[in-house]
């Protein structure tokens, strides 16, 4: 079962994951081998959409810093599309997480 959904903008250079699963085991090393495939075709900008899933736990929280830490790193940026009044938002709001993370509500 896949994980993410993707989509391609080409003319802003940012691939839209859509999160169609909770994360399991083996979704950081699934998003890790698509980032270093893409990352190699130049592509630096990332969006992942979040309203396909209805909860997140401390391990997606641990897979978006580590996968937000590899994005800085090659000077690229990740956004997170939230979804309104859901108890994703409330979570990365309280962790502060979009402090580190743009995150936009759609």
């Amino acid at each position: 079962m896949e994980t993410f959904s993707q989509v391609y903008f080409r003319e802003t250079g940012t691939i839209r994951l859509v999160m169609l699963h909770p994360v399991n085991e083996g979704c950081l090393d699934e998003l890790m081998r698509l980032y270093q495939e893409k990352a190699n075709q130049g592509i630096r900008n990332w969006e992942m959409d979040l309203n396909k899933i209805e909860f997140i736990n401390s391990q997606t929280l641990g897979m978006l810093v580590a996968f937000n830490t590899s994005v800085a790193s090659r000077g690229g940026k990740l956004r997170l599309c939230l979804p309104k009044n859901s108890k994703i938002t409330d979570l990365i709001l309280l962790t502060r997480l979009d402090r580190i993370i743009d995150c936009v509500i759609t």
